[in-house]
């Protein structure tokens, strides 16, 4: 058996929207990585890892509170994907959080004996 060094490793995001032909958002999906290395490296694997993962990542609608105007027709929970990277806290907050909770909670030795680490998505990554 090899010890597992995730000592230094940060909860990193993949984030995901889908708009359809008319470019508009209805639905969004992240998923969480435990990554060590330099910003650049941890950008490679998330950007490498982006083109299938959304398939077993957590889904969810785009919030209520986004609101748009489509076809004289008001649409709850939707968004334009041209807005989409203004709106990133927003759009992805509660999602991120579910996420968040979703993280196992990981022992750690400490001291000889073993403590609880809950992990956390920064909020300054």
């Amino acid at each position: 058996m090899k010890k597992i060094d995730d000592i230094g490793a940060e909860i990193c995001l993949n984030l995901w929207y889908f708009p359809d032909q008319q470019g508009i958002v209805l639905r969004i999906a992240a998923k969480g990585y435990a990554l060590k290395g330099s910003d650049q490296e941890k950008l490679a694997v998330l950007n490498s890892l982006s083109g299938t993962d959304h398939l077993t990542a957590t889904w969810d609608g785009v919030p209520k509170k986004q609101v748009i105007d489509q076809d004289d027709r008001r649409m709850e929970g939707a968004t334009h994907a041209y807005a989409v990277p203004m709106m990133v806290t927003s759009l992805f907050g509660d999602l991120i959080n579910k996420v968040e909770k979703q993280l196992p909670v990981v022992l750690r030795e400490c001291d000889g004996d073993y403590v609880k680490n809950i992990q956390k998505i920064p909020r300054n990554p």
